[in-house]
């Protein structure tokens, strides 16, 4: 058992008396019969899900199975993997101390950078002086206290950024990029920080945008996804590194667990699955039970997504350390599925997308193509158009149809013809993909074909005596695929071939 499900156990047996609470007229009217077989039932589902979860580890330590997610997703297809429908359950009454009083100055000052801690005293000198708060948010607090690398730093004020520049401290000119949002990019002692307002949040429909109003910090941190997210640390002079804590998130990360805050996280925002399946990857916690039974309830929001929200989240996965466990996960959990029928994660792309595996420097564009390459020519532009994607990543998918028009035994000419004008990217992805005789005949292209140049011009046509037209460029295309293949080599060749080819025959 781990320590995320031993922690569960126990805080429900220690909130029994929440449990009888939570029922007040019933509980009170039931018979005591009644009242212990509530109770005992409690139980007996909890020991199914612990009984589980142990068999579960078994197999996997002895080898049986080397994929953690399988094993959930067969298990939730049986029917074994339950979630309490009670209010006991809930995440509501998980013990919480409504301000944990760790500090974290320490590990400011052992993490960042002289420039860094500069930075944040000014927003926290400068928000003091508005008479509002300012922390340190969410994953930046969450991989300080984990000591895993820091790729931004997420700051939350009471505020609009934009009210900064009120004390005079900050300069208009800091604050840039300002979104509807209530965020902002501000760069001070020459690093950039992400700030946000601090803000409530409601979904008017699943998977819509949210519409969001100024708050205190409380309510910002209540509308996070997942508790180990909604740590915030001050930065304002006065309380500075201490740590806010209102939803057992310091709790979790003790215990390796990720659990969301409410029940309707999911549904109110389905790209938080995709964030899931990200932090399930990434930090190697387990979901309490509750959480991922409402990922399996919930997925079906992903059909109400926008496509550019679902290809944002997929190029965060692409930029993962390890972007194919995130994949395995999603596609375990029905999710690549819910996208495009027939998307999935290909034994060759399992290859190409281990960690340092992609042929090309542009991660995004690469994790595209190997989505895309399993898929027939009009499955791809179909997925294209449900991911809204742009041109630079669309095109070189399109490219992917020519070189599924290569053919064994073609000409030197015929593969210049039908590669020349394909992406880098495109011709990398499908080397390595098909391997054999289309690897052989990208390469040639790739080393030889494409190099090749004509000694002569259209110009050295023209003076021969042909007039401007779309024949000079057919003239043109013959003498070059004739040096392709071989049958001509000089430029004393090249000029005899053109005064054939204009001299009637």
């Amino acid at each position: 058992m781990n320590k995320c499900h031993r922690r569960n156990f126990w805080v429900q047996i220690n909130n029994l008396p929440a449990f009888i609470a939570v029922w007040p007229g019933d509980i009170l009217n039931a018979s005591s019969v009644e009242l212990a077989t509530a109770i005992l039932a409690v139980f007996v589902k909890r020991i199914q899900y612990l009984l589980l979860s142990a068999v579960v580890e078994s197999y996997l330590s002895r080898g049986v199975v080397s994929n953690k997610f399988l094993i959930s997703r067969f298990t939730y297809r049986f029917g074994l993997y339950n979630r309490l429908e009670t209010d006991y359950q809930s995440s509501n009454l998980v013990s919480s101390s409504a301000v944990n009083h760790m500090n974290i100055s320490d590990l400011i000052l052992k993490r960042l950078t002289p420039g860094q801690i500069s930075a944040l005293q000014l927003l926290g000198r400068t928000s003091e002086s508005i008479g509002v708060r300012a922390f340190l948010v969410g994953g930046t607090v969450r991989d300080l206290i984990l000591d895993r690398a820091l790729t931004d730093l997420d700051v939350s004020v009471e505020c609009h950024p934009k009210e900064l520049t009120a004390s005079g401290h900050i300069n208009t000119d800091m604050v840039e990029k300002i979104s509807p949002f209530g965020t902002a990019k501000v760069t001070l002692s020459d690093n950039l920080i992400d700030v946000a307002m601090a803000r409530a949040e409601s979904y008017p429909s699943p998977g819509a945008l949210p519409e969001v109003t100024r708050a205190r910090i409380e309510d910002d941190l209540a509308r996070r996804d997942f508790t180990i997210n909604a740590l915030a640390s001050s930065i304002t002079p006065s309380t500075w590194g201490e740590i806010l804590d209102l939803h057992g998130g310091l709790e979790d990360i003790d215990s390796s667990c990720l659990r969301v805050l409410h029940n309707e996280s999911f549904s109110d925002d389905p790209t938080r699955i995709f964030r899931a399946a990200r932090y399930l990857s990434r930090l190697e916690f387990d979901f309490d039970a509750n959480t991922y039974d409402l990922i399996a309830e919930a997925h079906d929001g992903i059909f109400n997504l926008t496509g550019t929200r679902i290809a944002n989240e997929l190029e965060k996965i692409f930029l993962e350390s390890n972007p194919l466990d995130v994949l395995q996960i999603l596609e375990t959990w029905d999710v690549l599925a819910d996208i495009q029928s027939d998307l999935s994660v290909d034994n060759h792309l399992k290859e190409l997308m281990l960690p340092g595996g992609y042929p090309s420097n542009d991660r995004k564009l690469m994790g595209f193509l190997l989505l895309a390459l399993p898929l027939l020519g009009t499955r791809r532009r179909e997925l294209c158009e449900r991911l809204s994607l742009a041109t630079a990543i669309s095109s070189p998918i399109g490219d992917l149809d020519r070189i599924d028009g290569l053919s064994e035994g073609m000409k030197p000419s015929q593969i210049h013809a039908r590669l020349t004008s394909c992406h880098d990217a495109a011709l990398e992805a499908a080397c390595d993909y098909y391997g054999g005789w289309v690897r052989d005949q990208i390469v040639l292209y790739q080393t030889k074909l494409r190099e090749i140049t004509l000694d002569i011009s259209g110009a050295d046509v023209l003076a021969m005596g042909l007039k401007e037209g779309p024949e000079i460029g057919r003239v043109i295309e013959t003498i070059k695929s004739s040096l392709i293949d071989g049958e001509i080599s000089s430029k004393e060749d090249q000029i005899k071939l053109a005064q054939s080819l204009l001299t009637p025959c």
